[in-house]
């Protein structure tokens, strides 16, 4: 298998989301735990993932079974986060590295859901769709903790992110 990475941005047929509010069917194995976002510790999320190919090896199998795959989060291009440290856990698996891919900078994103063909115009990491299925409240907390710019220079709170999680641990429920 070839194995790359890149931000959220990338929207290509091989992408698999690693972020904290991953419901990718094989990305969500990889997500950082509860929300943990680490916070730039490796050494923790490498030992998470040591643990987490012990206890769960065929999520493993599964994603090196892919022909090709690119590893997603939504940390900025050119910034270590836990996708590079998985990146590097399935070379040492047997995978071939391709390297981050180049982000295409655009104005919109693909929705945080998966499968969701619709792309974010909110700032809010959903379509609009989804967006409207979001509780007033959980909208409110999400758009008065936002930054303006916080998906180009990487300012996500984590109080704004666990609002994010939240908002898509809901629609994902709703869409069950």
């Amino acid at each position: 298998m070839d194995i790359y990475t890149c931000c959220s941005w990338w929207a290509g047929t091989d992408r698999v989301d690693v972020s904290p509010w991953s419901s990718h069917p094989i990305g969500q194995a990889f997500k950082p735990f509860d929300g943990e976002l680490f916070a730039g510790d490796r050494e923790p999320y490498l030992a998470w993932l040591r643990d987490l190919y012990r206890s769960q090896r065929a999520s493993f199998d599964e994603l090196l079974a892919m022909p090709e795959a690119t590893l997603v989060c939504t940390c900025l291009p050119g910034r270590v986060c836990h996708r590079h440290w998985l990146y590097e856990v399935l070379v040492k698996l047997g995978a071939r590295p391709g390297g981050e891919r180049p982000a295409v900078v655009s104005a919109y994103y693909p929705c945080g859901i998966v499968y969701c063909t619709g792309r974010e115009e909110t700032g809010m990491v959903h379509c609009l769709r989804h967006w409207a299925m979001i509780p007033h409240g959980l909208q409110e907390a999400m758009l008065s903790l936002y930054k303006p710019q916080q998906a180009f220079n990487g300012n996500n709170s984590r109080e704004w992110m666990r609002c994010a999680i939240e908002a898509s641990k809901y629609i994902q429920r709703l869409d069950d």
